[in-house]
């Protein structure tokens, strides 16, 4: 995945067991932690949020890119009728695949977007034998995505989602009924 962090402690001059002891296990989470040098060729698709469009993603993909971290091998539209079009080509690769997706219809509901999503993954089955993805979604993205992890993500017939990062989605209007619901109600509960 793209994602990166950093484990440090800081130490005073005086060393005690339970500086060593802290030490190890931040060594220990430091090498569960992904770096540049590990590749994959499974594609990362980016998802953008409501009324998104080439420009969402862009400038993300391009630092990445620039960084070592992946590369952008396809931009994958979906017209509002669920029809996949690709500009790009796929290679089996481990680069790091960083796939764009968008959505012709960049106004449309979270249910249509998750079927939408299917049509990408079956896509991508069908034309490059893609059999796990990770997917980034912003804003109403991340809650297509999440959609469509519900929906469909234990279907075997489909690619499996490894990994899934939301930015900013809205999830308090997920679940019906919740769109009245404040902070202090759900702080309440």
């Amino acid at each position: 995945m793209f994602l990166c962090g950093i484990v440090s402690g800081c130490k005073n001059s005086k060393s005690s067991k339970t500086d060593e002891s802290n030490t190890s296990t931040q060594t220990s989470a430091s090498s569960s932690v992904s770096s540049k040098s590990e590749q994959s060729k499974i594609p990362t698709l980016f998802i953008h949020g409501y009324q998104g469009t080439a420009n969402s993603f862009h400038g993300m993909l391009t630092r990445l890119e620039k960084d070592n971290w992946g590369k952008k091998v396809l931009t994958i539209t979906v017209q509002a009728d669920g029809t996949v079009a690709a500009d790009g080509a796929w290679t089996v690769e481990k680069n790091n695949p960083m796939i764009q997706v968008l959505f012709a219809d960049n106004q449309n509901n979270e249910w249509n977007q998750a079927d939408w999503i299917k049509n990408v993954l079956q896509y991508l089955q069908e034309k490059d034998q893609v059999t796990k993805v990770n997917l980034v979604g912003h804003s109403m993205g991340g809650v297509a995505s999440l959609r469509y992890l519900t929906a469909y993500g234990t279907d075997a017939a489909l690619p499996i989602v490894k990994k899934f990062v939301a930015i900013g989605a809205p999830f308090n209007d997920f679940v019906s009924g919740n769109e009245n619901q404040t902070i202090a109600d759900l702080n309440s509960s």
